[in-house]
This record gives structure tokens, C-alpha cells and sequence, in this order.
């Protein structure tokens, strides 16, 4: 598509209407198939927003069992984005029907691999159905390529030491202290949680853990199972 050039070589892209009647004075059938696709493509989303809100206000009306085909419908309309799969996968672990929340949410995080949300009700999908252990590992693996991401540390703490795992535990707590300290935006109830969990921990670890606050975030350590 053209584009307009500065002297100094760099590219600045034409407006989206202007390149659109350029594009119509040089290929109007080019033009064509572009208004096309992004009128499909906005159609598709509204829709998606759509189903979302008829979903949720179902929800609302304590119908969740009906918000499923809203939900359903919200994912066709667009199948890579991430919303729909969250939003059902809920609905269905809410209903109790776990191995149905746990296929849709993996589904989801086929198309949408780095979306947190599908990653948080996925992890909690797991352990309902007793799979902890697998929950810990998404999440410890999830942690490794995205280190900053509190919730995700602050959800990994929290099965860690489900599962018995209280080294792994301690880190990711002090994980979320120390992303709160380098200006990461941590709820205070949150960084409150952690350190008074972290209290609480240290004496199955005699104290053979850093303190918090000098434990720099770790998603590579082998978890210790600790039965004190």
C-alpha cells in the first residue's frame, strides 16, 4: 500500500481513509475486498461484544446454564480472541462441569498462548479437578516466560503451597514483593497477603529461605515438598 516518505527515509503510514482512496485510484478492486474485510471484521467483533453482554447479563439473572450458547456464539464469531473462551470456561467451572471448563480454556490458550486471564481460570479449573500438580506447572512455566506478571506469581504462590511445594512457594511470594518494590502495580491486599503468608512459611523452612525482600524473583528452582 503507498505510504508517505519523510526526506530523512523514514515511512510514515497513510491515514486508513486516505489510504483507502488511493488504493481505490490505483486498484478499485483491491479497494473493494478491503472495505469487505474490514467490514466483516468489525461485524464479527460486534458480535462478539454482543454475545458477551447478553452472556454476562444472563449471568446476572442467575441463568448461567443459558449464558453458555452466548458465549459459544461470542467464540465463532471470533475465534482468537481470547474474551469468549474466559468467559465460558468460568461459566462452565461455576456449573461444576470442570473437564468441559478445562477443554474450552486449553482451546482458548491454543489460539491466545500468553493471554493471562485464560492462564488464571485454567490454573483454578486444574485444581477443582484435582490437578493441582498440572496447575503448578502451567503456572510455573507461565512465570518463566513472563516474570513481571504478578497475578501469575501471586497464583503460582498460592498452588505451590497447595500442593506442598513451600520453596516454590516462598519464591513466588517474594517474587510479588519484589515486582511490588520495582514499581509493579500490586494491589496492597495482595503484597499484605504475601508477606503475612511468608511469615507464616518460613518456620517450615527453618529459616533456610532469604527473607522477603531478599529473594529476587525465581521460576527455575526445583519446588521442595516440605510435611512439618
Amino acid at each position: 500500500m503507498p505510504r508517505l516518505t519523510r526526506h530523512d527515509g523514514a515511512r510514515w503510514a497513510l491515514p486508513p481513509v486516505l489510504a483507502l482512496v488511493v488504493l481505490w485510484q490505483v486498484d478499485p478492486g483491491r479497494a473493494v475486498a478491503q472495505i469487505a474485510d474490514d467490514d466483516l471484521a468489525a461485524r464479527r467483533q460486534a458480535r462478539m461484544e454482543r454475545e458477551l453482554i447478553l452472556g454476562n447479563a444472563r449471568i446476572e439473572a442467575g441463568q448461567p446454564s443459558l449464558a453458555i450458547a452466548h458465549f459459544e456464539d461470542a467464540r465463532r464469531a471470533q475465534p482468537s480472541a481470547p474474551e469468549p473462551y474466559a468467559a465460558l470456561g468460568r461459566t462452565l467451572l461455576d456449573l461444576g462441569r470442570r473437564a468441559d471448563a478445562i477443554a474450552a480454556l486449553e482451546t482458548g490458550r491454543i489460539r491466545s498462548p500468553d493471554d493471562e486471564g485464560l492462564l488464571l481460570i485454567l490454573s483454578q479449573a486444574l485444581e477443582a479437578n484435582n490437578q493441582a500438580r498440572q496447575a503448578l506447572a502451567l503456572l510455573r512455566g507461565a512465570a518463566r516466560r513472563h516474570p513481571r506478571r504478578w497475578a501469575t506469581q501471586a497464583r503460582r504462590a498460592d498452588v505451590a503451597q497447595a500442593v506442598g511445594a513451600f520453596t516454590e512457594a516462598v519464591d513466588a511470594y517474594a517474587a510479588v514483593l519484589d515486582l511490588a518494590s520495582t514499581g509493579a502495580d500490586v494491589p496492597h491486599a495482595e503484597r499484605q497477603r504475601a508477606e503475612d503468608t511468608l511469615a507464616a512459611l518460613s518456620p517450615l523452612l527453618d529459616g533456610a529461605h532469604p527473607r522477603p525482600g531478599h529473594c529476587a524473583p525465581s521460576t527455575s528452582r526445583a519446588p521442595r515438598n516440605t510435611d512439618r
